[in-house]
């Protein structure tokens, strides 16, 4: 069925949410600390063997959600230390591991293809997200959960991409994304035991989205105007006997960067994608003529700096990521007061929920907005979303699910999307007037000290009548 195709798509960017907290402290830190870039420590055998890792339950959930599994059994693989697990939770790890190299394999195959198809048409390309992480921000592609395949393509391909990709027998999928067009391959109706572990399953198809943008500048009110010479500065990659364009290193980092801060906005960032910018700025650390290079590419973009300054705080709090002192020298100066105490008093602790038990990600989104009516507009859209939540696709049910059943299931859904929402809009409301007072005071300091940042010159200012209400 067209839902089964989109499994991954829609639970990975529409996750249910019920605004509670889904991870231990203790075990968040305990896993970050263990995923630390550069100096990794493992928490003592009596810890990990207390972990309760029921399938669908406590830390075994939080691990596949926030894509960091994999990466988990690596860390402890490499350092030789699988035996200090829990034998259920490394039988969970194994079995996902198995599961997700072949789905690696077959993801592989239809990637080849598609770049034959693409390649044959005449339709230029470059591949984002995926195999163009390797290897500088993942080692081996087994090691990430991969749910769709990426290409950018020229707005003026689009009709000659659609063609090509339904003549090979992929459907055209209607999303609310202006900047992708989503295509899929029907497969039979798939009935998949519900519960994480089906994020690994080979039998999800992936969907297949061709982007002409990079960033939604209707949806997010945010003005970027980025380079339109992407395409012309891509690059050749290799990667088991596979050849492909990717983005240059600077505009593939610039994209990465970009995709992380838009699924902070959106409230739905995992975990992961902040580890694999750690890994990247530690494997190219020392990498000065690079930094030099996208220095230089980021200067001239409007918010990319602060931007970059906001993904790359993050990356380094959560995971002990160096950010190289070029790039510091380049985004201190215009990362205002404002957007480092957001990180400090918000940032990391939605990035362990992977952003999604909270709305706090709104006071992020203010300050990129220049225009009064355009916050206005995104704070009632996501405060108040009238609308119908998604719904479950059909490879979630049980084996031999009823008619009715799946209504109950749907309709509980529904449940929790609304508790979720009356949740985090009654803490938002809690929450903002703090935040005004705290952007009062920065904004104050920053205009006596005659140092206003860029990131705010274009918003009203005026710090003796602050708001008072959402």
């Amino acid at each position: 069925s067209a839902y089964a195709g989109a499994l991954p798509h829609r639970l990975f960017k529409h996750p249910p949410q019920d605004g509670g907290s889904v991870v231990d402290s203790r075990l968040a830190r305990s896993i970050l600390s263990a995923l630390h870039v550069s100096k990794p420590h493992l928490a003592d055998t009596a810890f990990w063997q207390s972990l309760d890792v029921r399938e669908g339950k406590g830390p075994l959930t939080w691990l596949d959600l926030s894509g960091l599994a994999l990466y988990l059994r690596e860390k402890f693989r490499a350092m030789d230390s699988l035996g200090t697990l829990p034998p259920a939770l490394r039988a969970h790890l194994d079995r996902r591991d198995a599961e997700n190299r072949v789905r690696v394999a077959a993801i592989s195959e239809e990637f080849q293809n598609l770049n034959r198809l693409l390649a044959g048409a005449g339709i230029e390309h470059a591949v984002l997200k995926g195999f163009a992480l390797l290897p500088d921000y993942c080692p081996d592609l087994a090691l990430r959960a991969q749910y769709d395949l990426d290409y950018l393509i020229r707005p003026a391909s689009r009709d000659l991409a659609a063609r090509v990709l339904q003549k090979a027998g992929y459907r055209w999928k209607n999303t609310r994304d202006r900047q992708a067009d989503v295509y899929y391959l029907p497969q039979p109706s798939l009935r998949i035991a519900n519960g994480s572990a089906v994020f690994y399953s080979a039998c999800l198809s992936r969907p297949v989205e061709l982007h002409h943008g990079l960033w939604d500048r209707a949806e997010e009110r945010i003005r970027i105007n980025l380079p339109e010479d992407l395409l012309e500065r891509a690059l050749r990659r290799r990667w088991q006997g596979l050849e492909f364009a990717v983005l240059s290193d600077e505009d593939g980092l610039l994209f990465q960067v970009l995709h992380v801060f838009r699924h902070i906005l959106r409230n739905w960032c995992r975990l992961s994608s902040f580890l694999e910018i750690a890994l990247f700025l530690e494997r190219r650390f020392s990498d000065t003529a690079f930094w030099k290079r996208f220095n230089d590419r980021i200067s001239k973009l409007r918010w990319l700096p602060e931007i970059t300054g906001v993904v790359f705080n993050l990356a380094s709090s959560l995971f002990g990521a160096r950010i190289p002192p070029q790039v510091e020298a380049q985004t201190a100066p215009v990362l205002s007061s404002l957007l480092t105490r957001w990180v400090e008093n918000y940032g990391k602790n939605l990035a362990l929920e992977n952003f999604q038990c909270d709305k706090y990600s709104l006071f992020l989104h203010r300050e990129f907005l220049e225009e009064p009516a355009d916050w206005a507009r995104i704070r009632r859209r996501r405060l108040f979303p009238f609308r119908l939540p998604s719904r479950l696709p059909g490879a979630t049910y049980e084996d031999g699910a009823s008619s009715l059943k799946k209504v109950w299931r749907q309709c509980l859904h529904a449940s929790r999307r609304l508790k979720f929402h009356a949740a985090s809009d009654l803490r938002f409301v809690r929450e903002y007037p703090r935040w005004l007072r705290t952007r009062s005071v920065l904004l104050t300091g920053a205009a006596r000290r005659g140092a206003a940042p860029r990131s705010l010159t274009a918003l009203p200012t005026t710090c003796s009548t602050p708001e008072t209400g959402p």
